[in-house]
């Protein structure tokens, strides 16, 4: 499990592992007939912390990931 709260280090991180570039998952993801980015559109969103949650998922469901959402331990509230 990662553990990051940078999504571009995040995104990076899972394609290093696919053995992919942004280059090619944007490819491959307009080939697959995911809504249309391009290569500079979609860096610019990771470099100014833009990327909508939707378009993480389909990234995530892309890559075959999911997004898990878990409770933190307790902490005290003030």
């Amino acid at each position: 499990m990662l553990e990051t709260t940078d999504v571009k280090e995040l995104i990076t991180i899972l394609l290093f592992r696919k053995g992919l570039s942004m280059r090619k998952l944007v490819k491959k993801m307009n080939e697959a007939g995911y809504p249309e980015m391009t290569i500079g559109g979609f860096s610019k969103m990771l470099k100014t912390k833009s990327i909508k949650f939707t378009k993480v998922q389909e990234i995530l469901d892309f890559l075959g990931y999911g997004l898990k959402v878990v409770e933190k331990p307790e902490q005290k509230m003030q």
